[in-house]
Parts: structure tokens; sequence; C-alpha cells
């Protein structure tokens, strides 16, 4: 589909503000949004529709002077430019301080090239292993041999954020111990990424996996079964947690509040001797999250961190 045009309202935010300052600005901006029925990807979204104003969002993220600040820059997309007009007036009575352009008119775009040209494969290594994360239009790479396709929907998960490539890297430090077979939960699943990356690293590596996906929200979980079925892997797919079910690795990347909230019933669905691998927490907040997920019976084992992310490995004892 190629609309004749569409304009975009351009915000950006300081570069001195914090990480925890852009993210309660982005979910403002992105609530805001949702008044003219936006959907959100990870990096780049497009919404194309008869009953749809907003066609998009960008972000951009920038290395200022390599000081590594970030500032952010964020896009939303209209089809008339009415919209953008009534779409900065909201914004500007919400949040004060940003910087919101003017409407500005685009050419025509075919969007669906557009959108696809903000994937790029993603390659994670841990020594002399590795895993490629490919866009589903596109071929793997020769190297590494493991790779896993996914094709995003409206799912996180694509392989360029942070907290996926820190958990990634969690697993292919800790995974090889386990043993040949072993079962694995991905809490917040999303697209499904970590689930079948894991999968397609235990089939090269000689090991076996049975692998849930638990995601809340019924379309990210969808997204991940045809994911699962693009990569020919057997994934199990649920909406819930269920007690009693045991596991030797454990995913859980999601926010915060909801690990801290899930924090007995993640460290009960870890098998002693596994491994619970949480990301989705900010960098500078990992340390004081880690003394207040702790619990008796588990092990932190390491706190990574890459840019404003996170990641904590921990062992079931």
């Amino acid at each position: 589909m190629k609309p004749k045009a569409s304009f975009y309202v351009k915000i950006k935010l300081p570069p001195a503000t914090s990480a925890e300052t852009r993210e309660a600005l982005s979910e403002i901006i992105t609530r805001v949004a949702s008044r003219f029925s936006f959907q959100g990807l990870e990096d780049w979204a497009i919404t194309l529709g008869a009953h749809e104003k907003v066609l998009g969002a960008e972000r951009e993220f920038h290395d200022l002077r390599g000081k590594g600040t970030l500032s952010e820059d964020m896009r939303v997309y209209f089809a008339k430019k009415a919209d953008g007009v009534i779409f900065a007036k909201l914004l500007s009575s919400a949040i004060g301080d940003l910087k919101i352009s003017a409407p500005r008119a685009l050419g025509k775009t075919d969007w669906m090239k557009e959108w696809r040209k903000h994937y790029r494969t993603q390659v994670i290594r841990q020594g002399r292993a590795g895993l490629a994360i490919v866009p589903a239009w596109k071929k793997p790479p020769a190297s590494p041999k493991a790779s896993v396709k996914i094709w995003p929907g409206q799912a996180f998960g694509t392989g360029t954020h942070a907290t996926t490539r820190l958990c990634l890297e969690a697993y292919l430090r800790e995974a090889p111990s386990l043993g040949n077979k072993f079962n694995l939960l991905d809490f917040g699943a999303g697209t499904g990424v970590l689930a079948l990356g894991a999968m397609a690293l235990a089939a090269q590596s000689g090991q076996k996996i049975s692998a849930l996906a638990v995601e809340s929200d019924p379309e990210a979980l969808a997204q991940a079964g045809k994911n699962a079925r693009l990569n020919r892997r057997k994934l199990g797919l649920s909406l819930k947690l269920h007690r009693g079910e045991k596991y030797e690795f454990v995913f859980a990347n999601v926010l915060a509040p909801v690990l801290l909230k899930f924090r007995k019933p993640l460290k009960d669905a870890c098998q002693p001797g596994g491994f619970l691998v949480l990301s989705g927490i900010l960098s500078a907040e990992a340390d004081r999250f880690a003394e207040e997920f702790h619990q008796k019976g588990l092990e932190l084992l390491s706190i990574e961190r890459e840019g404003d992310w996170a990641s904590l490995s921990w062992r079931r004892r």
C-alpha cells in the first residue's frame, strides 16, 4: 500500500534526560498516540488501515560525541496534517518541556519496504558459540551456524533490543552445563525469540530442549506460535504460568515491576540446580533490584549491563 502523502510530527528529548525519564515520557507519548489507534513495534512501527489515523512511529537513538549519553527522537506519522496538529497539542498539554515540531510532509513511500529496512540480522556470540537472529524475509548468514527467523508482528522481541541480547548471552554462558536434555521456560515471551533462539542453539550443540512460551497477550502469543512454525520448532504456548511445573532454564524478560510481582512463582518454576535469567531492568537500578528480588535458595551469579539495560543471572540451590 502506498499512501499518496503523509505527515509526521518529530518529538525530541533533551540529551541529558535520564533513562527513567525517557521511559516515562515514551509511555506518555504512546498513551497520547493511542487515541489515534497507534500500535507500536520495538524499534520501528507502521500501521495502515482504513480506520487508523496514525501510520506509525520511529525511535532513533544517537550516541552523542562518544560519551554514551543517549538522546531519543520519536516520529509519529499521520495520514492527514490536521491529525498531526491535534496530536501535537494533546502531547504539549501532557508534557510541557518537549520539543515538538509542526507536522512535516513526506513524499510517496512504500511503507512496508521502509518498515523492513529497520530490521537487520543480529548476531550474538559468546566464545565460539553464536546465534543469528534473522528477519523472516532475509537469508541467514553463513556464520554462525545456529539461526532463528523472527517475524515481529506486534510483539516485542526482534533481537535488536539490549535485553534480548543480554538474555541470550546468559544462555550461551550457562546452558552448556545443563546436560543433553532439559526443559526451558520463556516468561513474557513476546515473539518467542528467546525460546526459539535457545532451541536453535541446542539443536546445533546436540542438546534437546522442551520449551514453553508464557505470554499474557493473546496476539503476542499467537505471533510466537507463528514464529515457531516458521522455524519448524515445537514450542509450547500458554497464557499463564502454571504452578508445579519445573524448568532447568528460565528466561523472564519483562518490566521490573512484573518481575517483582512474580518473584516467588519464577523462583518456584526454576528446578534446583537450574538457571533463572532476568532482564527488562534498568542498568542504574540493577543492584537495588537484585536486593529486592533475592530469595532464599537463589544465588546471584552475575549482573551484566549493556547501555541503559541490565540482566541478572541466578542459580537455584
